[in-house]
């Protein structure tokens, strides 16, 4: 399996790759919300060998989907089991976080250059700024997948004015840079 097999477009894949780039000389770590398989988190650890790599995921499908926000998946999508995860990234710079996000996230005081949230959910999104905003350096990232999912837009608009971030919007993704 290369670095690049992944469920995302090609577009997407370079566009994450391009600004994984852009955080590689920043301090701190990196993580993925949302793991499934963890092709991206595997891509991610292996661009960034000497940072620490989070993955946070129940490793049982998605949690917590609720359609009145717009979640387009049902609960137990994209299931893949801790075991099948680590095989596949085999990396020794990860760690993985099993459990609901955000109980699972202990790192209130680690400075994260690059998170990537592809949680597919309203609260997964929500979650994921909400825990990691105070944790971004300057010119790090968050990147969340969007695609056609309205319950990610709609956590979204809750925090898309925070001053302290430029947004952008690219492909089927929106990025926070910190300012």
């Amino acid at each position: 399996m290369s670095d690049t097999d992944s469920i995302l477009s090609y577009e997407d894949l370079k566009l994450l790759q391009e600004q994984l780039a852009l955080c590689k000389h920043l301090e701190g770590s990196t993580a993925e919300i949302g793991v499934y398989k963890g092709n991206t988190s595997k891509l991610i650890a292996n661009t960034n060998p000497h940072k620490k790599h989070y993955c946070y995921d129940t490793f049982e499908g998605i949690c917590n989907a609720q359609s009145i926000f717009g979640d387009v998946y049902k609960n137990g999508d994209f299931h893949c089991t801790l075991e099948e995860v680590k095989r596949n990234i085999n990396r020794d710079n990860v760690i993985y976080k099993k459990g609901f996000f955000p109980d699972t996230f202990k790192e209130d005081l680690e400075t994260f250059c690059f998170v990537y949230s592809d949680t597919a959910t309203y609260y997964g999104a929500r979650d994921t700024y909400l825990k990691f905003q105070n944790n971004i350096p300057k010119n790090g990232k968050i990147l969340f997948y969007v695609g056609n999912n309205h319950g990610v837009q709609h956590a979204i608009q809750y925090f898309i004015h925070d001053k302290r971030f430029a947004v952008s919007y690219r492909f089927k993704m929106i990025i926070f840079t910190r300012l």
